[in-house]
């Protein structure tokens, strides 16, 4: 069921809601709105209904409560034919003992009464491990103050922020863990060993890379460990190190350290990868473990068991066990079990008695520790992505890869599967129960015993969220468990898709003719193609045509040409390696037409075909690609021009790219989004800003090596820009400017914004309100809205194309606003 409200004006003062579920009738006789009425804005009819939000257990693991976005219930899940407690509130839920923490107010979970608000959390102290030195972080230095109330203090480079510190085991030492920002404008870490004691710098730790994973002392303090991530092939990257915990100098390694790096619990044994075996080290190393050859289909998986005892590894699919407990390095594994495919990684369960393997071949194999003997195999749908047993070891959760986002809950002794869940399921702390919104806005609750399910709360209706909403023929579409469209004109439901795997979106060209839905892979991976869908609105019984794209990008990013003949697909990615690419697709055959990478660091970010479908323009690190469509289409060979976006001085920039593009709505103007970043502190990054130019300039093969600066109008400080139906006016998310000379108008901010047909208001949404404005008294410095509509998490804004009604859409709801009838 569908929530479809309508409100009917009977007088001037008394106004009455309906539902209906079959649609509902808008007034025939709608005033336009204007500044003279907009004070009387009054919302008409809704479509939508309520969101899934938070999901949180009590600590017993007896109450669930449950958050959508309009309300908050908490039920008592051993007594499900009781009524739930409500509560008036609505989103994210956490408990804070036996009560219910929601939108900043403590709740009683018997009554549902507010216990008031929940005090100001003061700043979490930060303590060295034995508590006994307390870290300040006051200006530019970092102060320790000691149990005895001294205080030691270490000064701090303005220019490197300060992360974290980790403390020796004596407490003696510390490492400071900073930031700088690196020359491609990413956020690097640098490491400092300081003596504690006497508050003296020692070293700066050299040679990171580029991302750290772990600090930590080992041996009592002698060997400080920095691991980082790197994608570098195996035997190659050095990105573990070993630096003496005292001097900071460098221990040199006879072969090349590389994650995974691992600390026996006991503290006493540190193990990591080499080049060519499993390094073992107590204060110095003790040698190295027997190297066994992986297949491709292996990472290199490392665990201690509980007891610090076994120190389980993989190889040329077998599990070898090794005896750590003594001084020396064991010649050979303990014990070998011989897996069916390759490993990923290897758990034990808390009690180290069991041992689970995950394997490539879409198979974990549950082993017993005493026996040595395989206890269960289990068979996934998927990859398996991670494995948690329960705190007892008697259960087991495994989180898959692919589309399915599945979890599955298995007996440790038998392997049954107990159940089957999404990923994001929540377990209360003795996996008793698992609860999850499922994808038809329902609560359901698993019992991991009995394996049985019940519902405990249905949404309804439940449409999902919204997705897009063409103004120009008044349709919005919801994503549930499905993709419905609706006639916000009278409520009707006119199409309905079933989503059966990957990630939906949706897509209108500019005049809303055409539609595609598409379902895919997020991003890069899976091995998925995103699958588009083409419809004619005015009949979108079947579809024109399907295209399959496949696997290489995030294939969300499209847009369909005016005419609904060219559908351009963007794929986006930003590296060293180079920037992604752009597809051109024929969206009526479904037949690629070209496909192009013009090089760069980063792109494609945005792309918009001109009115008149002639020409498509994508923007790319700092140039627009100009296509001409009808030589594209005539010749995919056809060389494009490339228009350089950025008359700034490049000098000051050392990246720059553009952010977005835009066309005024009579196509003779192009906004130009730019953003960029110099990581010397000796230059000033100049702050976002938008370029506005002549379309024609820029369609001019002259101009295709710089950009037009002699008619330029520059904004500053500027992300986001929407121009106004009548060309003479530009929004951006700090004002309201003149596009043609770029002169600020009036300093209103918005987040989201429109304008009406006749560009006499401006609409702006800004936190938690929509504010309508007079434009012509804003011009005048009379700021002051017409109206404010309260209302929260606003994701769109637009008029219908007579001016009569206001559409807003957010979270699950399109709501719209006119000025009603008096009868």
């Amino acid at each position: 069921m569908r929530r479809l409200s309508l409100i009917f004006v009977i007088s001037f003062l008394l106004i009455i809601p309906a539902y209906a579920q079959d649609g509902y009738s808008l007034p025939a006789d709608l005033a336009s709105i204007t500044p003279d009425n907009a004070a009387q804005l009054t919302q008409l009819a809704s479509v939508g209904g309520a969101l899934p939000d938070g999901l949180a257990w009590s600590p017993d693991g007896v109450h669930l409560a449950v958050g959508t976005s309009e309300n908050v219930r908490v039920y008592d899940v051993e007594h499900t034919d009781q009524p739930p407690t409500s509560i008036s509130g609505s989103g994210k839920v956490a408990f804070d003992g036996e009560k219910l923490v929601n939108d900043g107010q403590l709740w009683d979970i018997s009554t549902g009464h507010s216990l008031g608000s929940v005090p100001a959390a003061a700043p979490e102290p930060h303590y060295s491990p034995s508590g006994d030195i307390e870290v300040l972080l006051k200006e530019s230095s970092l102060h320790l103050k000691h149990k005895d109330g001294s205080i030691r203090k270490i000064a701090i480079d303005d220019g490197y922020p300060y992360r974290d510190i980790v403390f020796s085991p004596d407490e003696q030492y510390a490492a400071l863990i900073l930031e700088h920002t690196s020359e491609w404008g990413t956020t690097l870490p640098i490491v400092q060993l300081w003596n504690i004691k006497t508050g003296k710098f020692i070293s700066n730790l050299p040679q990171m890379l580029e991302y750290i994973d772990m600090v930590a002392f080992h041996a009592d303090g002698a060997i400080l460990v920095t691991a980082t991530e790197s994608d570098a092939p195996y035997g190659l990257s050095e990105d573990l190190k070993l630096w003496d915990g005292r001097t900071g100098l460098r221990i040199e390694l006879a072969h090349y350290g590389h994650l995974p790096v691992r600390f026996s619990p006991d503290g006493r044994l540190l193990a990591f990868m080499t080049s060519d075996g499993i390094s073992l080290w107590t204060d110095h190393e003790l040698g190295q473990l027997l190297f066994v050859p992986y297949t491709d289909s292996e990472a290199f998986p490392l665990v201690f068991s509980p007891d610090s005892r076994t120190l389980a590894t993989s190889g040329n699919k077998q599990i070898l066990l090794w005896d750590v407990s003594g001084s020396q390095v064991p010649a050979a594994p303990a014990k070998t079990l011989k897996t069916e495919f390759g490993i990923s990684n290897l758990l034990f369960s808390p009690d180290g008695s069991l041992l689970v393997s995950t394997e490539s071949g879409k198979v974990a194999e549950i082993w017993d520790m005493k026996t040595g003997t395989r206890r269960a195999r289990l068979q996934t749908m998927n990859y398996i992505y991670t494995v948690t047993f329960s705190p007892d070891g008697s259960l087991l959760r495994s989180d898959e890869f692919g589309g399915s986002s599945l979890s599955l809950i298995w007996d440790t002794t038998t392997g049954e599967k107990r159940l089957m869940l999404p990923r994001s399921a929540l377990l209360n702390d003795d996996w008793s129960k698992a609860a999850y919104w499922d994808v038809d806005g329902a609560v359901r609750v698993g019992d991991t015993a009995s394996s049985n399910i019940t519902e405990l709360y249905q949404i309804d209706p439940y449409l999902g969220r919204t997705g897009v909403l063409n103004s120009a023929t008044g349709r919005g579409f919801f994503i549930g468990n499905d993709i419905r469209g609706y006639d916000l004109k009278n409520g009707d439901l006119f199409f309905q898709q079933s989503i059966n795997t990957g990630y939906p979106w949706i897509e209108f060209n500019a005049n809303g003719s055409y539609f595609l839905t598409g379902r895919g892979p997020i991003g890069h991976g899976g091995g998925e193609p995103a699958v588009i869908d083409l419809w004619d609105s005015a009949n979108p019984d079947k579809a024109i045509n399907t295209i399959k794209i496949p696997d290489g990008g995030d294939n969300r990013y499209m847009s369909l040409s005016p005419d609904g003949q060219f559908l351009s697909q963007l794929n986006t990615v930003c590296g060293d390696g180079g920037g992604g690419n752009f597809q051109l697709w024929d969206a009526q055959t479904g037949k690629p037409i070209f496909g192009m990478q013009p090089g760069g660091e980063c792109g494609p970010y945005d792309d918009i075909f001109t009115p008149d479908g002639k020409y498509l323009m994508v923007a790319w690190d700092d140039v627009i690609v100009v296509t001409d469509m009808k030589a594209a289409v005539s010749d995919p060979q056809t060389e494009m021009g490339l228009l350089t976006a950025s008359t700034v001085d490049t000098s000051l920039l050392y990246r720059n790219h553009i952010e977005q593009i835009a066309l005024s709505p009579d196509g003779t103007m192009l906004a130009v989004s730019i953003s960029g970043f110099n990581p010397d502190p000796a230059v000033t990054t100049p702050d976002p800003w938008i370029d506005i130019v002549k379309l024609s300039e820029v369609l001019n093969p002259g101009n295709y090596t710089s950009m037009p600066t002699d008619t330029t109008v520059r904004i500053s400080n500027a992300t986001r820009v929407t121009f106004s139906p009548n060309n003479a006016f530009v929004l951006t998310e700090n004002g309201l400017y003149d596009a043609k000379t770029g002169n600020l108008l009036s300093a209103i901010s918005s987040k989201t914004s429109a304008f009406s047909p006749d560009s006499k208001i401006v609409i702006t949404a800004e936190n938690d309100s929509v504010q309508v404005w007079d434009i012509a008294a804003l011009i005048k410095g009379k700021k002051m809205p017409l109206t404010t509509i309260a209302m929260q998490n606003i994701q769109e804004l637009a008029f219908n194309p007579e001016g009569t009604w206001l559409y807003i859409r957010y979270l699950g709801n399109v709501q719209l606003w006119g000025i009603p009838p008096i009868s």
